[in-house]
Parts: C-alpha cells; sequence; structure tokens
C-alpha cells in the first residue's frame, strides 16, 4: 500500500515511464520498484555514514567513499566521484602532463629511427 512507501509513487512512475522499454506498468510492480528505491537510498545512507569521520552526520565524503569502494556500486562512480582538494587536482594534472610528454617524446625518438 502507499502508506508503506516513503518516496512519491507517481514520481517512480514517471521515471519508469521516461524508458523506451516501458509501456504499462503494473501496480504491484511499481510498488516493488518503488519500495526497492527506498531500500537502495537507505542502504546507501547507513553505510555512507557509517564513513563519515564524524558519525554524527551523513556527508558527502562517506557516500562517495561507498560508490568508490564497493564493487557491487561501480556504476555510481562517475556520479559521486571522490572530492579532491585543489592540490591534489594539481597533482594528478601534473603527472597527467608529464604522462603525455614523455609519450610525446618518446613517439619523436621512435620516428626519427625509422
Amino acid at each position: 500500500t502507499k502508506k508503506q512507501l516513503q518516496l512519491p509513487i507517481n514520481r517512480i512512475k514517471t521515471i519508469m515511464k521516461s524508458s523506451p522499454n516501458v509501456e504499462t506498468i503494473g501496480q504491484e510492480a511499481l510498488f516493488t520498484v518503488t519500495k526497492s528505491a527506498e531500500l537502495f537510498i537507505r542502504f546507501l545512507a547507513e553505510e555512507g555514514f557509517r564513513r563519515c569521520p564524524t558519525r554524527d552526520k551523513l556527508e558527502y565524503k562517506g557516500v562517495a567513499e561507498v560508490a568508490q569502494t564497493n564493487a557491487n556500486l561501480n556504476f555510481l562512480t562517475e556520479i559521486l566521484p571522490r572530492k579532491l582538494t585543489v592540490k591534489e587536482c594539481r597533482r594528478i594534472t601534473e603527472k597527467d602532463r608529464e604522462k603525455m610528454e614523455s609519450s610525446d617524446s618518446s613517439e619523436d625518438s621512435s620516428d626519427e629511427s625509422v
């Protein structure tokens, strides 16, 4: 029944109908998908909460950590990436630049030997 659900069932139905493969949605299927979504959100929130440093509130960092480390949630890694500091981002960018430059120079030297 609708009273057992927390998410708006009509919104879930709209999302389900947005799939080109879906023509009709039975009430039992709608209830099951809605309840499954709620359980998934609960799982993600509880696991994220456990990974938060302060453990007194749910933070993005904890949820992102769950997505990054749980193989079953691999599909969320692009949606929930780990946050980077500016310093970390610069370090990664510099490493990438060095790799690009070294691969360019190795290609140049292989071109010269031909």
